[in-house]
């Protein structure tokens, strides 16, 4: 009965129909693939880091900001992680509104990097059920 009403509302143009059919199926495979990405890489970060911890302890700044020091290819690469670090935590704080609390999960992220941005994405992509909009923007901005 359903699919009468909406072929009625659509006035019957099938085209119309199956683009609309195809474009929603698409969206939420391809929600999907991203989210089962997201897994993978919080599985392998985790995984990484607790080997890198358990062989070289925490001592990830001395080494990370000296090899910027030293001018580099290693250095370059850290730099440019970096800014990386910086856009997401500096977006994770603007889709928070620059809340006392975007301005602290954005620190957050400059400091966890993929260890907290990938478990982010994970529940904000369920939050948004498929909507990129909304992933992206947030609940206000995206309009819902």
């Amino acid at each position: 009965m359903d699919f009468i009403i909406c072929m009625d509302t659509l006035g019957g143009n099938w085209r119309q129909w199956f683009y609309i059919m195809r474009t929603f199926v698409e969206g939420i495979l391809t929600m999907k693939a991203f989210q089962i990405f997201l897994v993978v890489v919080i599985i392998g970060i985790v995984s990484i880091t607790a080997i890198v911890i358990s062989r070289h302890g925490m001592n990830l700044l001395p080494i990370f900001f000296g090899d910027m020091a030293a001018l580099t290819w290693p250095g370059q690469f850290n730099f440019d992680f970096l800014c990386f670090l910086l856009l997401s935590g500096l977006w994770l704080a603007w889709r928070h509104h620059f809340s006392a609390g975007g301005i602290l999960l954005g620190l957050a992220g400059v400091f966890g990097g993929i260890m907290l941005l990938a478990p982010y994405l994970l529940v904000a992509s369920f939050k948004a059920n498929g909507d990129v909009k909304m992933l992206l923007l947030g609940r206000r901005r995206a309009g819902s």
